[in-house]
């Protein structure tokens, strides 16, 4: 029983470290850098979507191409800080959307009621942003990639509002949550 109780605490406390790693890094400013040319975008910046501020990063070598929004997994894991590492290339083609959503990344805060952590609110959120995103830009449709949990809002959307997007792109699709769960748990 000694040991188990010892145990836990070594955890507790490596757990307590990560939290507090965690933490700190998310007070760390993320920035994007600078593309070259004219009609170039790389943008850092907030938007207010579902009555909260959430964060955005927007990153094309020509604005004008057609707009790609990535839906990123957790919830709550942000991908902004991770972003440059594999979206350079289709920043040639695109304009690349990332979007931290509520309750993750640089969206993470204490204005963020607990109560609207729930599928239907993201889904709000996402269907606001995507309709920001169109009118900004100018373009009738975008492209939607969703990873993980980001599948899950990426295919509730391609199915409820069709005629937003020209594609849905899948990563790492989230077909049976509960199943997948339970065979994780196992």
């Amino acid at each position: 029983m000694k040991i188990l109780q010892n145990t836990i605490k070594v955890i507790g406390f490596f757990l307590a470290i990560l939290i507090l790693i965690l933490v700190a890094l998310s007070l760390i400013p993320t920035k994007t850098n600078q593309i070259e040319g004219d009609n170039a975008i790389a943008s850092l910046e907030s938007v207010q979507i579902g009555g909260i501020e959430q964060w955005l990063s927007i990153r094309s070598e020509d604005k004008s191409n057609p707009i790609l929004l990535y839906l990123h997994g957790g919830p709550g894991m942000g991908y902004i800080p991770l972003a440059s590492d594999f979206s350079s290339l289709i920043e040639k083609r695109f304009v690349v959307v990332h979007w931290d959503q509520r309750g993750g990344g640089k969206t993470c805060g204490s204005d963020t009621p607990n109560s609207t952590l729930n599928i239907e609110q993201y889904l709000t959120d996402t269907f606001e942003l995507v309709n920001y995103l169109r009118k900004r830009f100018n373009q009738q449709k975008i492209y939607l990639v969703g990873h993980s949990w980001g599948s899950v809002l990426g295919v509730k959307m391609a199915q409820g509002y069709p005629e937003l997007f020209h594609a849905y792109v899948g990563l790492g699709q989230v077909v049976d949550m509960n199943r997948g769960e339970t065979i994780s748990y196992q």
